[in-house]
């Protein structure tokens, strides 16, 4: 029940998703129908939700957003430690159907959080690695660990050093039961991987469970350079972005309501998140 109204949420009422800017939309719409004084309203709130929508799109923007809410950078090659394990969390699966067929792809936050592990793999060789993530969608048939382990195997981590956390559905149960898959192997020192603007809260979730990782933030966009003349024009990239940051604060206040919060500090040594 609560996963369905969290996606319901998600979907709904989160500034940057499609049905949140078509609902806006729509209400406007409606207010230019209505008498006087609603069409007064319905124009500022339309001229609002342009603007808003605008910003959130906008590589420069969504820069701010997510570097407003990341604390941890990357860890570069001289400052990471030696540690046992890393843990790569996945952030989400896109689910493809047809005909009676479904396929799972991992999105593009859990492809960095896969490039970075692998980054990290090369630079301090842990005896594992621990690819976290379950089925959060029904129709998904594949759990995000393996869409993430298929990703690192790609990338050259070797199979028999990979290790799958594949029944979390959110950040709070992979924390839990990754907690109790590291304990199992004896590792108490591990790095973390997520995206920066997820790593706050994750860091919080594994503080709260007894857990104190070394954080090392993947990338959230492209590395290459943006230009000047292009930071303001709209991208699907920059909006999703931005939809993932406004995410996050929410996020991270629910999990605070929830007791599942532990504040964390920043990683030492570390470089900007980009």
């Amino acid at each position: 029940m609560l996963t369905s109204l969290e996606a319901a949420l998600k979907a709904w009422l989160l500034p940057g998703t499609t049905p949140f800017l078509v609902t806006a939309v729509a209400v406007g719409v409606g207010l230019l129908y209505a008498g006087d004084t609603a069409r007064r309203w319905g124009r500022r709130w339309l001229t609002l939700v342009a603007i808003v929508y605008w910003a959130l799109a906008s590589p420069l923007c969504s820069d701010i957003l997510v570097s407003s809410l990341s604390r941890a950078g990357w860890l570069q090659a001289g400052s990471i430690p030696q540690v046992a394990a890393i843990v790569v969390l996945s952030n989400g699966a896109d689910v493809y159907q047809a005909r009676g067929e479904a396929l799972a792809a991992a999105k593009a936050e859990s492809v960095y959080n896969a490039l970075e592990g692998a980054r990290l793999y090369r630079l301090a060789t842990p005896r594992w690695v621990v690819a976290s993530g379950g089925i959060v969608d029904p129709m998904q048939r594949t759990p995000e660990a393996a869409l993430v382990r298929a990703a690192l195997e790609q990338l050259g981590v070797p199979p028999d050093r990979i290790v799958d956390e594949d029944q979390s559905r959110n950040t709070r149960q992979q924390a839990v039961d990754v907690g109790a898959l590291l304990r199992q192997r004896g590792v108490s020192r591990f790095i973390l991987v997520t995206t920066p603007q997820h790593m706050p809260r994750a860091l919080g979730a594994f503080h709260e469970v007894g857990l104190d990782p070394v954080p090392s933030a993947s990338a959230y966009r492209s590395t290459q350079p943006l230009h000047a003349r292009t930071m303001l024009l709209p991208s699907a990239a920059a909006l999703e972005n931005s939809r993932w940051a406004v995410y996050e604060f929410l996020g991270r206040g629910y999990y605070w309501a929830r007791g599942w919060w532990t504040a964390t500090g920043q990683a030492p040594n570390a470089a900007p998140a980009t």
